[in-house]
């Protein structure tokens, strides 16, 4: 025998088999760590290999969503429930962590019910974000692409500005809002985003950005009729000293809307508490508030700023100023309450001018643009929304696309360009393909149920800058420099931790016990409210005969009777 051969006795096959089947199954397992997993049908792409999670969440795209079935105890359900949806902009689940102990009305809530981190939409963006909370839908599906985009036909689209988007909006998906309107309940919209023009929402005060005019010409009559100030003409009369002064005090109205700050959140919650003192049947049985001096505070100084905890601290007080009206009316034990964030934030330390990048090289022929005249007679032209970069090649030139492309992998960039994503990627990122990408019998195929959605401002390309770089247009020689001290922004990847936004939920209909185990998105908010409230989603899509789908689940394991 060898003198290296080992002697085994009988009596230790077993201890050493026994061993040998638990390193095989650590081999294994560490193995499914490090190794990639593809689904089906799956392809590897340059923005894989990069590292990036593309993948949101494909299960929507197969499964079919549940119905609520017609029952008693859902029409008793409907008859009881009122829920209130507060919405922190801003607040990411580990700044929530951090500050939660000093926050005595979410710790409360917390406690009672449940809280957890929340994955977002792509890009992180504020109103493609509140869309898909109230619709249950990525942006595949509802249209709202971010904060900005172009459109063939419409130039800059801006939704903050006043350009509609709930009747857009609604042609393609229902909203939660919807459900209880089309109850003949009424709802109330306070700050919340593209909401603009919606006929289903009965106190409606649209959120904008940069306008003193607009948010008194926005709100509904209902909302209007209710704050005497913002109508003084009514009462004068049609005479010039009082159209005069309504036209004065809209302004000091927009003013405050238009700081964006505590000032503009505690008028939001004033006319929250003003609508609780209506009679019981006025009360809106679905109340959506957004609150926005978080976000403001951390895109001037970044997440550490000093600012931070005395304004969330403020709003936690607002919070509970609205729980107490709720208890003053009688309604406290008929309340189910969720408060959530639409994204978190990165601090940024360099900013690329792609803008300037593009006019150098020649392939765009202005940087900045004095009207929409020029936006139309540029080849190409870039929006930005924080992190992310849509890149429209006009008369869908494959060479320029190719070249940009190309361009902004070059070594040069790398440092704040992370990746670049071509339409063949974006319903994975739960985007919309352009519209001239679509097949001819669109209307007749089931491309929908396959998640193949098409959009007439669905960019060309798509940039992703790294987390610590945001594309910034400014009066600048560099196209890559560093920030003076750092801010925030958001916009990326909603695996990232720092953007992954936050949900709360307390009340009527929701267990207690503080659950925090599992990790929720943000297309759960809608289908979970509707269960709370006992309504049922449409069967069929908006004007088809297609069977229709949530990318949304309700949050049966924090539900109390969940259907």
């Amino acid at each position: 025998m060898h003198k290296f051969a080992i002697v085994s006795h009988p009596r230790h096959h077993q201890p050493v088999e026994k061993v040998l089947r638990i390193s095989a199954f650590i081999l294994l397992a560490g193995l499914a760590l490090v190794l990639p997993v593809r689904a089906p049908g799956d392809s590897r792409t340059s923005a894989d290999a990069s590292g990036l999670a593309l993948e949101l969440d494909p299960s929507p795209y197969q499964v079919p969503t549940p119905h609520l079935p017609k029952t008693s105890k859902v029409a008793q359900r409907s008859q009881r429930r009122y829920l209130l949806l507060v919405s922190i902009d801003g607040l990411a689940y580990p700044t929530l962590q951090q500050l939660l102990p000093r926050l005595p009305t979410l710790r409360r809530l917390a406690k009672r019910g449940f809280r957890r981190s929340m994955i977002t939409v792509f890009p992180s963006m504020t109103w493609a974000s509140h869309v898909s909370a109230i619709t249950g839908q990525y942006p595949r599906v509802h249209g709202i692409l971010g904060n900005r985009w172009y459109q063939s036909g419409k130039g800059l689209v801006r939704p903050y500005l006043g350009q509609t988007s709930d009747r857009d909006r609604q042609a393609r998906t229902p909203s939660l809002y919807d459900l209880v309107s089309g109850k003949e309940w009424p709802v109330a919209a306070l700050n919340w985003s593209a909401t603009q023009y919606s006929r289903t929402i009965t106190y409606n005060l649209p959120e904008t950005m940069g306008s003193y005019s607009l948010p008194g010409r926005l709100l509904s009559p209902e909302l209007a009729a209710l704050i005497p100030e913002l109508r003084p003409a009514r009462h004068i009369g049609r005479s010039k000293r009082g159209r005069r002064l309504g036209r004065r005090w809209r302004r000091r109205f927009g003013a405050l809307m238009k700081r964006e700050d505590l000032h503009t959140d505690q008028l939001v919650n004033d006319i929250a508490l003003r609508l609780l003192r209506l009679p019981r049947a006025q009360i809106p049985r679905l109340m959506m508030v957004h609150y926005v001096a978080a976000d403001s505070v951390q895109h001037a100084r970044g997440m550490r700023s000093p600012r931070l905890f005395p304004t969330v601290r403020a709003l936690d007080r607002m919070i509970g100023e609205l729980l107490r009206g709720y208890r003053r009316a009688g309604l406290s034990r008929r309340l189910s309450v969720l408060v959530m964030s639409d994204h978190g934030f990165t601090e940024i330390h360099r900013t690329m001018d792609l803008r300037l990048l593009l006019r150098r090289e020649r392939i765009a022929n202005y940087r900045f643009y004095r009207s929409s005249a020029e936006i139309t007679r540029d080849k190409v032209y870039t929006v930005f929304n924080g992190h992310v970069a849509f890149v429209y090649v006009k008369n869908d030139d494959a060479k320029t696309t190719a070249l940009i492309s190309k361009l902004v992998r070059a070594k040069a960039y790398r440092r704040c360009v992370k990746a670049v994503f071509g339409p063949e990627q974006y319903a994975r990122l739960g985007l919309p393909r352009p519209l001239d990408l679509a097949p001819e019998d669109r209307e007749r195929s089931s491309e929908r149920q396959r998640g193949s959605y098409y959009h007439p401002g669905a960019p060309s390309l798509i940039l992703l800058s790294r987390p610590d770089c945001s594309f910034y247009s400014a009066h600048r020689r560099a196209i890559i420099r560093r920030t003076r001290w750092p801010f925030g922004v958001h916009g990326y990847l909603p695996t990232l931790r720092s953007i992954q936004a936050m949900l709360i939920g307390a009340g009527a209909g929701i267990r207690a016990g503080g659950r925090e185990l599992k990790i929720a998105r943000i297309v759960d908010v809608a289908p979970t409210g509707a269960s709370l409230l006992g309504l049922r989603w449409p069967a069929r899509w908006p004007g088809s005969k297609e069977r229709f789908r949530l990318d949304g689940r309700p949050l049966t394991d924090v539900l109390k009777d969940p259907l």
